[in-house]
Parts: structure tokens; sequence; C-alpha cells
């Protein structure tokens, strides 16, 4: 069932609601709540283009905890452009956390964001879900980075990837 939402209800509050709403339906077979995952998402969707940083943090972190692929699409839209460096950051778990290697050039690019909480999620997020062409990147920022939290996920983020081609070796 779909929560009742409207203006009585502040956003947060708007948005907790349909987080749980989604999350009780992620509990039961895709093919009995398709449609109305697609609503709820949609609802979210809505609500983050409307809603303060607070609010669309919890967007985020919501749809990441729940790691749905639906929710790529926002994910990417947060990490490229959402004002707020803290959205960005948990956008870029978001990404790492749904596992989707269509994102690692965004994640790439997020390497260069302003913020170095952003920077270092997105080099984390990329020891997930790169491969060895991402390790000269990742060195590139590690010697470049004067943030030393960046700088050490990155490190992290290579020694990952390494480990992980020693095992497909």
């Amino acid at each position: 069932m779909i929560p009742a939402v409207g203006g009585y209800m502040s956003n947060l509050s708007e948005a907790t609601a349909l987080l749980h709403a989604l999350d009780d339906l992620a509990q039961k077979p895709l093919a009995e709540h398709n449609q109305e995952m697609a609503v709820l998402y949609s609802s979210l969707v809505n609500l983050y283009d409307r809603a303060d940083e607070t609010t669309r943090f919890a967007i985020i972190n919501g749809l990441a905890a729940a790691k749905l692929a639906i929710a790529l699409p926002l994910f990417r839209q947060a990490l490229q452009h959402d004002p707020n460096e803290v959205v960005r950051h948990e956008a870029a778990v978001a990404l790492g956390n749904v596992g989707d290697s269509g994102s690692v050039p965004l994640l790439c690019a997020a390497l260069r964001d302003s913020s170095s909480l952003v920077r270092h999620e997105a080099a984390l997020a990329l020891g997930d879900l790169g491969d060895e062409t991402h390790l000269a990147l990742l060195e590139k920022h590690l010697r470049q980075d004067d943030r030393p939290e960046a700088a050490i996920s990155c490190r992290v983020a290579i020694a990952q990837i390494q480990h992980r081609l020693l095992l497909e070796e």
C-alpha cells in the first residue's frame, strides 16, 4: 500500500514514509510490487527535486540502503549536480553499494570534486567497482590530492583493485 502523503507532512516526514513503504515492498517478490515500487520511486524523485539538503540526504541514504538499481539515475544526478557535499558524498556511497559499473566514469569525475569528502567516497567506490584501467587515475589523485582522507582512500582503492586482480589470476 502506498502511504497517503501530502501538504500536511514535512518533506522529511514524507520522504521517511515513502522510504518505509519502499522497504516494505522490497521484502516481497518483485512481481507482486513492480508498479507500486515505480510509483514510490517516482514520488521520491519528485520530492528530492523540491527538498532541502537534509531531506535529499535522507532520500539518497534510504535508497542506498535498499540497494535498488531503479535509483541509479537519482544517485548519478545527485553525485553530479547536488549543491551539498554531504548529499554528493552519499550518492557516491550509493553507487558503490549498488555495484553499478556503468557509474565508474562519474566516480572518476568525482575524484575532481571540490569536496574532499566526495573525493574520498568516490575513490572508495572505485575500489569496489574499478579495474586495472583505473589504477593510473587513482595513483594520480593519490599524489595530487592535498587532503589526507582523499589520498588515503585512493591508496585503499588501489589496494582493493590490485587484490581483486590477484584473485582473478
